[in-house]
């Protein structure tokens, strides 16, 4: 064979070679084409979640407290005025939400304090963190007082106060039945006996002494 067919036949082999390697390589890196093209798919979407939340906001609606109607109480007819009392036994609230009784004041002659005058002692037994207090002599003298404590949940707890004060150990006696919701305690007045009231969100509220055994 003359020199320029055997040039003719080697160009022939090194050119199907070269396209077999092609084919060859081409098809072998498929697939990491595709999985390039799915993370980026992922990415994509994980992007596009991420800026969604981002410009998502939240809108926080604050519930709305009615004021006190005074001619809303839901447990009796009477007429109350809200009052000013002035309690012999001072009920206290730290910042550390611990709850105190301290007796600085001589009180009448009818109640019995077993306390040590002048000095905090702890109020204990509570289901929840109170944050609110509320203490006035009801009916017609301080011979029956009435201590209650607005918790968190809005429920109220009452403490037996004679029968604490007496024994000199103070602790509550537990929820008040059918009172939820409560926002806020107040004195008042209602056909010359005083008591403690219990505000609800609506403005409502209850006559607390008519719902709890004050002794």
């Amino acid at each position: 064979m003359k020199k320029g067919g055997v040039d003719t036949v080697v160009l022939i082999v090194l050119v199907v070679i070269l396209i077999g390697c092609v084919v060859y390589f081409g098809f072998t890196n498929k697939p990491e084409k595709t999985e390039v093209t799915t993370n980026s798919a992922e990415r994509l979407t994980e992007n596009t979640e991420k800026e969604v939340v981002v410009q998502t906001k939240t809108e926080v609606v604050k519930e709305e407290i009615k004021p006190l109607d005074l001619g809303k109480c839901q447990n009796s007819e009477n007429t109350y005025n809200l009052m000013v009392e002035v309690f012999p036994v001072r009920i206290l609230l730290d910042s550390t939400g611990k709850v105190t009784a301290n007796y600085n004041q001589p009180a009448d002659n009818v109640l019995n304090v077993n306390l040590p005058f002048g000095e905090n002692v702890e109020i204990t037994g509570f289901t929840k963190n109170v944050v609110g207090i509320c203490a006035a002599g009801t009916g017609n003298g301080i011979n029956c007082p009435l201590v209650l404590f607005l918790m968190e949940d809005g429920t109220v707890e009452y403490m037996k106060t004679r029968e604490c004060f007496e024994k000199g150990t103070l602790e509550t006696a537990g929820k008040v039945s059918g009172l939820e919701n409560i926002v806020r305690l107040e004195t008042a007045l209602s056909m010359g006996y005083k008591t403690i009231v219990a505000v609800n969100k609506e403005g409502q509220y209850y006559d607390v002494s008519k719902m709890v055994s004050i002794d």
